[in-house]
This record gives C-alpha cells, structure tokens and sequence, in this order.
C-alpha cells in the first residue's frame, strides 16, 4: 500500500513539474509572437500550406525509406529460405541413398548448412563491396590521369578495366562490356551502382551520367572529388569508434541489470515492497530530470531561431549534436554533396542526390527535405542554409551556411567555398563524435545507477 501511494504521489508530482512554467521559456515565445506578428523580420511568417507540402514530402521520403528496408528483408529472407530448401534437397537424397541418418540429425544438419552457407555468402558479398568502395577513390584518380592524358572517357573505363586492382577492376571490365553492347554511360553506371550498392559507387555514377561532357574539363573536380572521399573515408573510420564503444557500454548494463532481474525472479521470497519504492524513487527523479531537459531544449530552439548569440547574457549553449548517429547523417549528406559540386552539379541538385537517396538517416533527411523546400520556394541558397543552421545549431550546418554566404557574397567560389567547410568539420568530427558519445554513455550511467539500488533490493534483500 506504501509502495502504491508513493507511486502515485510520484506521478502526480511529475505531472506538476511538467505544468510549471519556464521564465526564459516563457520570454523567447513571447518575442518569437511578436517577431510573427510583425511580418518578415528574423522569422518569417509561416505559411500553411508550404508547411502540409514540406510534410508530405517528409512523409513520402520516410515512406520510401522504410520499403527499402522491408524489400531489403523480404529478399534477404528469401535467399535464406531458398539455401535452406535445397540444401535440404541434397542432404535428404543423401539420407534416402545411405539410409543410416535420423531425421532429427538430417534437419540439425541440414538447418545449419543453410545458416554457414548463407552467412558466408554475405559476409563474401559485403567484403567484395567494402573493397570496391575502398579502391573508388584511387581509380577516381586513375580516370582523372587518363582524361587528361588521352580526354576519353571510354579509354579510361578500359584502362581501369586491364590494370585496375580486384575487384573493381572486374566490375569496370562488366561497365566496358555494357559500353560496348550499345549501353550509354547512365545505364552502364546505374547497373554498377544496383550491384555496388554505397555512397561511392552511387556517385560515381551520378557524376558521369549527369555530365554532358567527359573530358579534361572534369579533372579538376575529379582531383578534388577524389580528395573529399579519402578524408572522408578516413575520418569516418575514425568516428565509427566511440559509437562502437558506446553500444558495448550499454550492452554491459542492460546485461547487468537482466541478470540481476533473474536473479530476484529465481527467489522463493521477493521483496516487493522495497524495490517497488526504489523504483519509484528512481521514476520520480527520471521523470524530474526529463521534464527539465525538455524545458531547457526548447527554450534553447526558440533562442537559436531568434538569433540569440549562444554567448550573449540570456543565452543558452549552442545545440549540439546529440548523438553519433546524427553527426554522422549530416556529415555524410554535406561531404557527399560537396562533392558532387566540386564537379560541376548545382547546389539543388547536389543537396537532393545525397539527402534522397537510400542511405540517409531520417533525422538528417527531414533536416535537408525542408532546405530543398526553402530552395524550390524561392529562397536564395546563403538564407535557406542559416535556417537550417539556427534550426539546430549544429556546428557543421553553421560552416556550411558561412560557406554559402562566402559565395554570395562573391569572395569565393561555392565549390571551393563548400569544400572548405566541408574539411573544417571532417576534422572535428572524430572528437565530437567521441564527445557526443561520452555524453551518452553518462546519461546512460546515471540510468544504470538510479536504477541499480532497487535491482539490488529485488536480487538479495530478505
């Protein structure tokens, strides 16, 4: 009864605390109304219908997204069923003509046949493209020296295909071969990229098929196309780390706190009444501690989009990124579209092969569905990227946004501009990443520990 009353007072003083009113919440709505109110200033007046588009469009994207990854399971459960059924066939032929096996020994064998077979044909296919996509730099440079060399396109594909390293020197010779049975360039490359399904194939075939013209004049892209893709391979490699770490962290407590569940589960006697209350404690200082943070996100997203300097007295931090998953979105949307720039595509065009197509992660998605919105409405390039920054205060959407006032402004040229800014946050991407992921690993710490003292109480208190 104790344990029940103090459950519900918990409750009912979470749901206070959530009504309770924020002062500096409370002052940035009340400028951001008055901003509204006026007409276009440093918020400009939302439209209704722009908003249902921009949602749709959101919509349709998560849409598509989500199907990809069904039809991606449906055939993987295919092929897997399909290994299962005739390895089955084979084994029970064998059975039939010896006739010394048991079924039980037939299907245990067989079922384990069709998982190895299966899994090394994955792990086969998986390494063959992490290789492909680790050679496509260096025969971007490859292509770059022959080009400017001999200025055809079609000489370059065949000298990557005779001298060119396994295994892209294989798929190169596929792309030559469809070349020469009358394919044009699009249908060759688009075929590379179904069967080499990453970032790097997908715009390589993006550059040449988009191009009206293949000769010297792509060099000095290519050179800096294959720069981007290095630093951004390596960089990558880089910040993978911490989240690695981070989700061996978590596994270990939510491991602990399931053996320590088992072990209470297994007593003849359980103490329900302290850790009912434990948990209860540990709900109710959760709970205090979310509504607090929710105050404070929202105060600091109405700050940022009035412009606040994050240093200016009543200003809250800049928004960071919040998790690694999220950095790495927004780095790999804005590298890959640098470098399509750097070879000649437009901003739009650029922006939307990246942040479309299958790859992106939905956070990242929505954060560049709604600049191409601002872009296909009319907006010039240097404000749509400031609302993207001062919608989330990332550091690496601020650069990109200097960047594309730099070119506005005239001081410098959008690609090199864009790569710039670009090479400025793959540098410090690895230590956000690994701060990022610090900062997870505490929030998850203090779970562990609000929650460790009634997983104790339930495991060994009489």
């Amino acid at each position: 009864m104790d344990a029940t009353v103090f459950l519900v007072a918990s409750g009912l003083a979470m749901g206070i605390l959530a009504l309770l009113p924020d002062r500096g919440l409370l002052a940035a709505r009340a400028r951001m109304r008055a901003l509204e109110t006026a007409g276009p200033g440093l918020v400009p007046a939302g439209d209704a219908r722009l908003r249902r588009v921009l949602q749709r469009r959101v919509a349709r994207a998560t849409r598509r997204f989500r199907s990809e990854a069904l039809s991606l399971a449906f055939r993987t459960a295919g092929w897997l069923a399909l290994t299962g059924a005739a390895l089955t066939a084979l084994w029970a032929a064998f059975a039939t003509a010896t006739a010394n096996v048991g079924p039980a020994r037939a299907a245990a064998v067989c079922l384990f046949a069709a998982v190895t077979t299966a899994a090394a044909a994955g792990a086969w296919l998986a390494l063959r493209r992490a290789l492909v996509a680790r050679q496509i730099p260096e025969t971007l440079d490859r292509i770059a020296g022959h080009l400017a060399a001999a200025n055809s396109f079609f000489g370059a594909v065949d000298m990557v295909a005779d001298r060119g390293p396994w295994p892209i020197r294989s798929e190169f010779r596929r792309i030559a071969s469809a070349l020469r049975d009358h394919a044009t360039i699009e249908q060759a490359l688009a075929a590379f990229a179904r069967r080499i399904p990453n970032d790097q194939a997908r715009l390589l075939a993006h550059v040449f098929a988009h191009r009206a013209t293949i000769g010297q004049a792509l060099v000095p892209g290519l050179r800096a196309f294959q720069g981007l893709l290095a630093r951004y391979a390596e960089q990558r490699a880089g910040a993978a780390m911490p989240s690695r770490l981070l989700g061996v962290w978590q596994a270990a407590l939510l491991a602990c706190a399931l053996e320590l569940l088992n072990l209470g589960f297994g007593r003849a006697d359980r103490p329900w009444l302290e850790a009912g209350t434990l948990a209860g404690a540990a709900l109710a200082a959760a709970g205090a501690w979310w509504v607090a943070r929710r105050a404070r996100r929202k105060r600091r997203h109405l700050e940022l989009r009035l412009g606040l300097d994050p240093g200016a007295p009543g200003g809250s931090p800049a928004d960071p990124t919040e998790r690694p998953e999220s950095l790495a979105g927004i780095n790999r949307v804005l590298t890959l579209a640098t470098c399509l720039l750097a070879v000649g595509l437009g901003l739009e065009s650029a922006i939307g092969a990246v942040a479309l197509g299958p790859g992106t992660r939905p956070e990242a998605r929505r954060l560049f569905l709604s600049f191409l919105h601002e872009l296909r409405s009319g907006t010039p390039p240097h404000l749509a990227a400031a609302g993207l920054a001062s919608r989330t205060g990332s550091p690496e959407l601020r650069r990109f946004s200097r960047s594309l006032e730099a070119a506005a402004a005239g001081s410098e040229g959008l690609a090199e501009a864009a790569e710039a800014a670009v090479r400025e946050s793959l540098a410090s991407w690895a230590d956000r990443s690994r701060a990022a992921a610090i900062r997870m690993g505490a929030r998850s710490g203090i779970a562990a520990l609000l929650a460790l003292p009634a997983l104790l109480a339930w495991a060994f208190l009489p």
